[in-house]
């Protein structure tokens, strides 16, 4: 089976990351006898200055019928003004595809210094709701500025978001 991933390199460090984190894979692959197609679809400026969106479309279609993708870091305040109030790619690509689980393992391994000896720990985040502003709230993307300096934000976690991640974990 050859396996088709998406490659979105977006922005700042991204086209540096990404081809990097590719050659990994690469390596990776000529040694599990694994084939890859990648497929380069454009994202944040780029995707603006081909498609005047940074997340169009036609590359959401292209990652519907990928079997995963590797993307890099965008800066979607870099982008032109009217493209300040949409959701950004990533929060975007969350929504389309019901991305709700953000799972972080975190382990200290024998011999690497650590600030926890033993830690061996996975977080668990939802990913549909919480502090970013493209998730929780009723317009727009930016929280309540009161003043130039200052800015309240706020936080949505519901039981069923939550529950959801348990019950994909642990099948219940």
């Amino acid at each position: 089976m050859i396996y088709r991933v998406g490659v979105l390199n977006g922005d700042g460090i991204g086209p540096e990351v990404v081809p990097a984190a590719i050659e990994v894979a690469e390596a990776a692959l000529l040694q599990s006898g694994e084939a890859v197609e990648w497929q380069p679809l454009p994202m944040g400026l780029e995707a603006i200055a081909s498609d005047g969106h940074p997340m169009p479309d036609r590359v959401k279609a292209a990652l519907g019928d990928c079997h995963g993708w590797v993307m890099g870091p965008h800066d979607n305040w870099s982008y032109p003004p009217e493209h300040h109030e949409t959701r950004n790619p990533s929060g975007e690509l969350r929504h389309q595809f019901g991305l709700f689980a953000n799972v972080r393992p975190a382990r200290a391994f024998d011999g690497l210094d650590a600030l926890g000896k033993g830690i061996d720990v996975v977080l668990f985040r939802e990913n549909t709701e919480g502090f970013y502003s493209d998730r929780n709230m009723a317009s727009g993307t930016r929280e309540w500025e009161l003043t130039a300096d200052t800015v309240i934000t706020s936080g949505v976690f519901t039981r069923g978001a939550a529950e959801r991640i348990a019950a994909d974990l642990y099948g219940s």
